[in-house]
């Protein structure tokens, strides 16, 4: 008796996210990488993209403060599981954050992963600056 070897096509599962985070970082100009992080900013426009690495189903998220939001305001906040077959669980993905400049100024952002009521494991700080046309920079300041 022959046993047949069904093969599993990856690719139909694979295109979604590929044009979902390639949608994120083929608009950026630049990018300032920090550890698992992609950073990008269009250079024509206020808003700008973090991208970290993240698993919650480990427990742990992202989360971020500004500490001006008169200056840079949230616009997306979001988790994109990596492609995996239908009965895989516990996988990791990107978790993306979109951000725009609001008016002319300098702030910080700081993105933190840790669990509920824990201390974090991982921070990352970014400066935003806001031009007066509301062209939006963007800095890491430190990661730890």
């Amino acid at each position: 008796m022959e046993k047949t070897v069904k093969k599993l096509n990856l690719l139909p599962l694979s295109a979604p996210l590929f044009f979902i985070l390639t949608g994120f970082l083929s608009c950026a100009s630049t990018a300032v990488p920090a550890s698992d992080a992609v950073v990008s900013e269009k250079s024509d426009s206020s808003t700008v993209f973090v991208i970290l690495d993240s698993n919650p189903s480990t427990g742990y998220s992202w989360s971020y403060s500004i500490e001006d939001k008169n200056i840079v305001a949230p616009v997306s906040d979001k988790f994109i599981q990596n492609e995996a077959p239908a009965d895989f669980v516990g996988v990791g993905g990107k978790h993306s954050f979109i951000l725009k400049g609001k008016k002319e100024g300098t702030t910080q952002v700081v993105f933190t992963y840790a669990r509920a009521n824990s201390e974090p494991i991982q921070k990352r700080v970014y400066e935003l600056n806001v031009a007066s046309d509301l062209s939006t920079g963007l800095k890491l300041v430190s990661a730890e």
